[in-house]
């Protein structure tokens, strides 16, 4: 992009912004062909009236059921939208057999002016084995974003309409891994004044600032001497045996961020989680970064030893939390987060999601394994319809139990269960009630897998039992080699 072009995108996008202050929600998820999806959908901000409430939504599910695609599948979105490449794994994703993977996407974008429209962008994700006429590379496949379509609509009128769903190759084929209609060469040719540049601004604004995935790989791939922080801005990976390097220009906004993390485990965990701090120690080199380590608290005193003593669940949660407080703060916030009970204590995870619930603002994506997190939740509800409505709630400053009650109940449809069937990946769990009366979250897993046509009820029953017999049979071997 060119810098006169970019300045002046990005002075007009910030004032129309500023101006009408969009929210942005996802509204529906549904691909194609994606790993072991031959089709999954998923809907999000389920019969919510009010879209500036918070709106959560967990995945759960057996392992290799699809949890973790909904999240890469967000990944690939948030690249597209801001103007970056796929990266070339991801096109691994494209199911065996299959030439290329589809993905949707519907939105709902609200403004200060109360005006809400639906967008939908989709595309195809393909590659194909390189033939004489492809330009050079070291790969043996072309990797490929094409049949892209942005569309804009209120009520039942188009107002933008973005297609290119009309060839079966990139519109830009010179940069193939790049989105055609959030590309820089696209935006160029578009006038600034525009509402069709307008609104693609804010969407890319919204993917880049805005919308925050941490899939199981990004998490996995920092190793255990490592501690990577997802600030809103960025993503610092601590080491925490040496010294880590950060930018003068940054040095202080990070500083305030970690003490604001610390400050609220301290209100969340108190007890259970030593306070911490980002202390610098020099300049390094030319002045422009500094050498940063992160210290506990122990004895008294802040020492580095503290901290690489800390286990890894601590290390976390301390992780995530900001994305957890911008989440929680913002409504025009998206987090996604891949396995997020993973490590986590129960009683915190509970008490964050309750909050988020109740007082949230963002929309929260997870993806995990703790059902006992859903038969708290569900309890919870359960035992505030009882109460009196002026008894106070656990959320400090607010004593309208039956609002906090209510806005649960909004939430009821907030779970999905992935499935054994490719045709059919994820199910809404419709009946927390039955939860919170009966206690026992995978009775009504297995009888909303039963209710599915096509949905294989070995799932969790006869697959079982035949997992079990393998596995002891597989030990035994094992054990009889040694």
């Amino acid at each position: 992009m060119e810098k006169g072009f970019e300045t002046d995108f990005d002075y007009v996008i910030g004032n129309r912004i500023a101006e009408n202050k969009p929210i942005i929600r996802i509204k529906k998820i549904e691909f194609t062909n994606f790993k072991n999806v031959e089709h999954g959908e998923i809907e999000l901000n389920f019969r919510r009236k009010d879209k500036k409430d918070s709106d959560i939504l967990g995945i759960y599910g057996p392992n290799g059921t699809g949890k973790s695609s909904v999240i890469e599948a967000l990944a690939i979105l948030k690249a597209l939208m801001s103007g970056e490449p796929v990266p070339k794994e991801y096109f691994d994703f494209i199911a065996a057999g299959q030439k290329y993977a589809e993905l949707k996407f519907v939105f709902d974008i609200k403004s200060s002016f109360k005006v809400v429209h639906e967008a939908t962008y989709s595309f195809r994700m393909g590659k194909r084995r390189l033939t004489p006429d492809d330009p050079e590379t070291s790969d043996d496949y072309r990797f490929m974003i094409y049949k892209e379509q942005f569309l804009l609509t209120e009520k039942t009128k188009h107002l933008i309409n973005i297609d290119t769903s009309r060839l079966d190759f990139p519109y830009f084929e010179e940069d193939p891994l790049v989105s055609s209609v959030f590309a820089i060469d696209f935006l160029r040719r578009l006038d600034l004044n525009s509402i069709v540049l307008e609104i693609l601004g804010v969407f890319r604004r919204y993917a880049k600032d805005c919308l925050y995935v941490v899939t199981a790989k990004l998490s996995e791939s920092n190793s255990t001497t490592a501690t990577p922080i997802y600030f809103k801005k960025r993503t610092i990976i601590f080491d925490d045996c040496k010294p880590t390097k950060i930018s003068a220009g940054i040095l202080n906004e990070v500083i305030d961020e970690v003490n604001k993390i610390s400050c609220v485990l301290e209100k969340i965990a108190p007890g259970l989680i030593r306070p911490f701090r980002l202390r610098e120690l020099k300049h390094s080199g030319d002045k422009q970064e500094w050498d940063t380590i992160l210290e506990s608290l122990m004895g008294g005193e802040y020492r580095l030893l503290r901290w690489r003593c800390e286990s890894n669940n601590v290390k976390r949660i301390i992780s995530i939390l900001p994305l957890i407080i911008a989440v929680f703060n913002n409504s025009s916030v998206t987090v996604a987060i891949d396995d997020f009970d993973s490590g986590m204590f129960e009683y915190l995870l509970v008490k964050l999601i309750e909050v988020l619930v109740n007082s949230g603002k963002g929309q929260f994506i997870f993806t995990g394994h703790n059902l006992r997190l859903v038969e708290k939740l569900g309890n919870k509800n359960r035992d505030r319809s009882k109460q009196d409505k002026d008894r106070p709630t656990h959320i400090e400053g607010n004593n309208n139990d039956k609002e906090n009650s209510e806005r649960f109940e909004g939430n009821k449809n907030f779970l999905y269960f992935a499935t054994s069937d490719p045709k059919k990946r994820y199910v809404r769990l419709s009946d927390i009630a039955t939860i919170a009366t009966n206690n026992n979250v995978k009775d009504v897993y297995l009888r909303q897998i039963k209710e599915n046509k096509g949905v294989a009820d070995e799932t969790y029953s006869d697959a079982k039992e035949k997992y079990s017999k393998v596995l002891y049979k597989a030990l035994t071997e094992a054990g009889n080699k040694e």
